[in-house]
C-alpha cells in the first residue's frame, strides 16, 4: 500500500476500493451534521414562533393606538369648526361614519343652515379634515359643488 494514489472527493484508491478509515469518519461527520441541523431547525422554529407572536401582539397594540389617535385627531381638528360644541361634532361624526358622499354634504348643508358650523368652515377646512382622515374621499371640487355656499 505504499504508492497508492487517492482520487478526488470520494477517497477511492487507485485500486478502486474505499479506504475504510475515511468512510467511517465521513459517516460520523454526516450523522453529526444531520443531528446539528435537526436541533437548529427545532430551536429556530420555537424562536420563530415566539418572534412572530411578539410581532403580532405589538402590531395589534400599535393599530389600536393609531385608531384611537386618529379618532382623537379628527375630533380635535373638528372642534373649532363646530364652535367647540363637542356633542354636535360627535353626532356629525357618528352620522357620517358609513354615509355616502352626497349624504355627508347634505348633512353639512343642514349644519350650516342651523348655524352649527359657519359657511366659511364648510368650504375648505371641513373638506380637508374629512379627506385627510378618510371620511370623505371625493374631490374638493365635488365637495364645493354639493355644499354650494
Amino acid at each position: 500500500m505504499k504508492n497508492r494514489k487517492t482520487y478526488g472527493h470520494n477517497n477511492r484508491t487507485a485500486g478502486g476500493s474505499f479506504n475504510e478509515r475515511n468512510v467511517h469518519f465521513r459517516d460520523i461527520n454526516i450523522n453529526i451534521n444531520y443531528a446539528a441541523r435537526d436541533a437548529n431547525d427545532a430551536s429556530a422554529h420555537d424562536v420563530g414562533y415566539e418572534v412572530r407572536t411578539s410581532i403580532e401582539q405589538a402590531l395589534a397594540v400599535i393599530s389600536d393606538g393609531v385608531e384611537k389617535e386618529r379618532t382623537l385627531g379628527v375630533e380635535e381638528e373638528l372642534m373649532p369648526l363646530f364652535y367647540n360644541n363637542r356633542e354636535e361634532m360627535q353626532k356629525f361624526l357618528a352620522a357620517i361614519s358609513n354615509a355616502r358622499p352626497q349624504d355627508i354634504t347634505s348633512m353639512v348643508c343642514g349644519l350650516v343652515e342651523r348655524h352649527i358650523i359657519s359657511d366659511m368652515s364648510c368650504k375648505g377646512p371641513l373638506w380637508h379634515i374629512l379627506n385627510r382622515h378618510g371620511l370623505y374621499n371625493n374631490s374638493k371640487r365635488t365637495w364645493n359643488k354639493q355644499v354650494n355656499w
